[in-house]
C-alpha cells in the first residue's frame, strides 16, 4: 500500500514522481487528494520546476475552482507512487497552472482521473491513508530512487 499522510488541517497529501517529457521536469511533488476536482492539477510552487511555462505547451484549458476559473496548459505526464517496493505508474493529462493565475498557497492536487483508479482507506482521526492502486499503466519491484533522473 502506498502511504500518504495529512496535514495539521487534516488535508490529505500523497507525494510522487512525475515525469513532464516536454517539459523536462523529472522531481517529487506533493499533492493534496482531491474527490471534488475534474483534473490532476500542477500549482505553484510545483510548477515552477517546470520554467518557461509555454514552451511546448500544447492545449490551453480553463479549470473552474471554488472561487473562481483558472487558466492551465495541458502536458502528459507520468506519476509514480511507491510502498517501498513496488512502483506504479500512471501515464495521464496534467493541468500545469500559469504562474500569474494561481495564489501560490494552493497545493497541486490529484483529482478522479486518477482518485477512480484507486482505493483508499481514509481515517484522518487515526492518522491512516493508505492507497491500493488498482489498474497502473506500469507497476514493477524496487523504487522511483532506482529510475535514472531523465533530465
Amino acid at each position: 500500500m502506498i502511504k500518504g499522510a495529512f496535514d495539521p488541517y487534516l488535508r490529505p497529501f500523497i507525494l510522487s514522481r512525475v515525469i513532464i517529457p516536454n517539459l523536462r521536469v523529472d522531481d517529487e511533488f506533493e499533492f493534496l487528494i482531491d474527490t471534488g476536482s475534474d483534473a490532476t492539477a500542477v500549482h505553484v510552487p510545483n510548477a515552477q520546476p517546470v520554467g518557461n511555462y509555454d514552451d511546448g505547451a500544447t492545449t490551453n484549458i480553463e479549470l473552474a475552482g471554488i472561487d473562481s476559473d483558472h487558466e492551465y496548459f495541458v502536458e502528459q505526464g507520468i506519476l509514480l507512487f511507491t510502498d517501498g517496493t513496488l512502483v506504479r505508474g500512471y501515464a495521464m493529462e496534467l493541468a500545469i497552472a500559469h504562474p500569474s493565475t494561481l495564489d501560490t498557497a494552493l497545493p497541486s492536487i490529484i483529482g478522479r482521473p486518477l482518485i477512480n483508479r484507486w482505493r483508499m482507506r481514509y481515517d484522518p482521526w487515526g492518522s491512516h491513508l493508505e492507497v491500493i492502486a488498482k489498474d497502473p499503466d506500469i507497476s514493477f519491484r524496487g523504487s522511483v530512487e532506482d529510475i535514472p533522473r531523465q533530465f
